[in-house]
């Protein structure tokens, strides 16, 4: 049993609590047949960040909004309320974060009941049958509820007007309230057989597996509030919705895998697999899979000085990643009654395939170094990407399989036990470095329709070129010069007449240091800006320092995080420049703010050059004291107990100027419909599976919080 809190670092919040009670039993019935039974359930309360955990509407993005000068403390005038919500009176419509904390809270509750039963036959020495079934049931209760008499310029989440107290004599208010209930159930039966023969060891297992997973979906907002504080949906009058959703997936697996070693030095598997399912298309409906490795222990047959374990290995195989609901049917938009066409469905819709050659190695040698090093190819065919129909179709899209991506990996693992280095002789102590290493690179192989930009669906924030040829996270954008050498090939300009200003960019001679001074943008024959690639979002590589030193129950821990290279596109501080709110704007007194605004950087926050960041960092991610008593407790009732004190996220050594070059996205909202929303997070139906988390741009993320936790672990 476990129960969690955390308040979080936000004020006004609950924060998230969760409840964790977990039960397990294994039963031996005779010397043939044994039992198992797992269950967990999970319920939490959470407090979401409104209107969302990162985009221009954010509580980040408001106080960055807010002109500096104003005391976001101040109660409200007009109704008695804590907070002022236009405490910024200079027309830039911003609502006070404080007021709209206090007035929109957005919860989620979540439940999961997660059983499995399980049972084992040993008919035979060499023969068990086994058998394996399991159901997930998890609930998502969601709310959003706005205060009566709410007053705002910006309204939140998916309401409209009349939330605000005043419009069309509205009462103000709202509540949006959501439900996601889903079961997944699947049912697995195994046979092995298994057989040693002098040095040859060999094992085959047939298994067959059964899902089944459906989901619901259902929703209901409305507006006008008629009583304060009720938190139903008979207290809407106005602006009433309903929406729904349903799924339901069903598959049938083969598997047939067989293992052999010979004398534990020549070792082979194997593995192949059949899958059909439902949300594949009735004309592509069955997929084969396989896998074949092989490792041979060269230490085992051969003795080498200082190595004591050679190992190398290669492997082949195939996997499938699986069409969605939405892709594969066709689908409509019944909003509010209306009903309009929106996919096609595809009956050859195929799972893409995902096809990989993996070379690699492990080696231990000096009997203080482990290291192990890998090489993988990997060709993803038959992506599924929405294309485009005209309108004689009626449909705006159809999903198909109409790309590939090439990835080449390379991954190291080094650990170092320094007490065996050292020859060090003390007792229970321990000293080990674990170092890690990991580099991507993405390529588009093929695409069957035309390129086009995607991105994680939040406003102008699709900026990545998906084009055959390219790297897979490429950005593109205007260009704004920074060289007198780029305006050689502008047409009907003399190079002459330009200089470079304090910024760093190319300006008119005639307008430097005055109100006109404005950023050359490069231009193609006809008078277009040009857009080309401007940044990468890979980087060049990922290390891991892991360090672990300890005597006796005391060990200290610390994590180190580096990452070279990688561009991040800072879209918040675009939309800083428009407001003049960023430093930027401040940093060169002869450089007027106009050079920042919208026929500037700025750019109507259409993608440039200027605001893509080298993303390399240096970071302490986690550090860690503890102290562990073995010793019984209390007439040994407690068996164990362990003290500690982690820090995590303690510092960041970094040249990006926003508030963390590891940025992350928010994900797609699980509770709502979002890709039916204009601008919120995986709404981009060209991002692969809507994962706003795959193009992840700096769009007022919340950063990420330096924390310090204080653990007592007691084992009885």
């Amino acid at each position: 049993m476990q129960r969690y809190k955390d308040e979080g670092i936000l004020q006004n919040t609950d924060g998230y609590l969760r409840h964790t009670f977990r039960a397990n039993m294994d039963h031996r019935i005779s010397e043939k047949l044994e039992l198992q039974v797992s269950s967990v359930y999970a319920s939490s309360k959470q407090d979401l960040l409104a209107p969302a955990s990162n985009g221009s509407g954010s509580y980040l993005a408001s106080a960055l909004f807010l002109t500096p000068i104003f005391n976001l403390d101040v109660g409200n005038e007009e109704n008695g309320a804590a907070f002022d919500w236009d405490i910024d009176n200079t027309g830039q419509g911003v609502t006070n974060p404080l007021y709209d904390r206090l007035n929109s809270r957005q919860t989620v509750r979540r439940s999961r009941l997660s059983g499995s039963l399980g049972a084992n036959y040993y008919a035979k020495e060499w023969l068990t049958l086994s058998y394996a079934a399991t159901l997930d049931h998890t609930v998502n209760d969601f709310e959003h509820f706005v205060e009566k008499g709410y007053l705002s310029s910006n309204v939140p989440g998916l309401f409209g007007n009349l939330v605000t107290a005043g419009v069309q004599g509205s009462s103000g208010g709202g509540i949006h309230k959501s439900r996601q209930a889903g079961n997944y159930l699947t049912s697995r039966a195994n046979i092995t057989l298994q057989k040693q023969r002098g040095k040859l060891n060999a094992a085959v297992r047939g298994s067959f597996l059964y899902e089944n997973l459906t989901r619901q979906y259902d929703e209901a907002i409305g507006e006008n509030l008629a009583v304060s504080g009720i938190r139903s949906l008979d207290n809407a009058r106005s602006n009433i919705a309903i929406a729904s959703e349903a799924e339901e997936m069903v598959g049938y697996t083969g598997f047939l895998i067989g293992d052999v070693d010979y004398k534990k030095t020549y070792i082979f598997s194997g593995l192949i697999r059949r899958e059909g399912v439902s949300l594949f298309g009735p004309e592509s409906r069955w997929a084969n899979y396989h896998r074949l490795s092989a490792a041979w222990r060269v230490s085992e047959m051969v003795n080498l000085k200082g190595i004591q374990e050679l190992k190398l290995r290669a492997s082949t195989g195939t996997s499938g990643i699986r069409p969605t609901f939405g892709q594969r049917f066709e689908t409509f938009e019944l909003i509010n009654g209306t009903l309009t066409k929106s996919t096609l469905g595809n009956e050859f819709l195929r799972p893409a395939r995902s096809m990989e050659i993996e070379i690699g190695g492990n080696i231990t040698f000096l009997r203080a170094f482990d290291l192990e090093v890998n090489y993988s190819q990997i060709k993803t065919d038959d992506q599924i990407i929405l294309v485009p129909l005209n309108g004689a179709a009626g449909f705006r899209g159809q999903w198909r399989n109409a790309g590939a991506i090439d990835a080449t990996v390379y991954e190291a693992a080094l650990n170092i036990d320094f007490k065996k280095l050292f020859r060090i002789a003390i007792p229970d102590f321990r000293w080990e470095l674990m170092t890690t290493f990991d580099r991507t690179e993405q390529t588009i192989s093929s695409l069957d329709i035309p390129s086009y930009v995607t991105g994680p669906g939040l406003q102008q924030s699709s900026l990545f070129l998906i084009e055959e040829g390219q790297p897979f996270g490429t950005m593109v954008g205007e260009v704004f010069a920074k060289d007198l050498s780029e305006l050689t090939e502008q047409e009907g300009l003399n190079p002459d007449d330009y200089t470079i200003n304090p910024v760093g960019y190319v300006v008119r001679k005639d307008q430097l240091g005055t109100p006109d001074e404005r950023p050359y943008k490069l231009r193609d024959a006809n008078g277009n800006p040009i857009v080309q690639a401007i940044g990468d979002i890979n980087p060049d590589f990922r290390m891991g320092f892991a360090h672990t030193l300890g005597y006796k129950g005391f060990q200290l821990y610390a994590l180190f995080d580096w990452k070279r290279g990688g561009d991040v596109y800072n879209l918040s501080k675009q939309w800083l420049y428009r407001d003049e709110r960023h430093a930027d704007v401040s940093q060169y007194p002869d450089v007027t703010a106009g050079f920042y605004g919208s026929q500037g950087l700025y750019n109507v926050l259409v993608a440039n050059n200027h605001f893509v960041e080298d993303g390399t960092f240096f970071m302490l991610r986690e550090a860690a004291i503890s102290f562990t008593i073995r010793q019984g407790l209390f007439g040994n009732f407690i068996k164990s107990m362990r003290l500690s004190l982690i820090g995590r996220n303690l510092f960041t050594v970094t040249d990006y100027s926003g508030l963390h070059p590891d940025v992350s996205a928010a994900p797609r909202d699980e509770n709502m419909l979002t890709n039916r929303f204009q601008n919120a997070p995986g709404s981009d139906p060209l991002t692969p599976n809507g994962d706003p988390n795959l193009f992840a741009v700096d769009a007022f993320n919340y950063p990420l919080a330096r924390t310090l936790t204080f653990g007592l672990q007691l084992t009885f």
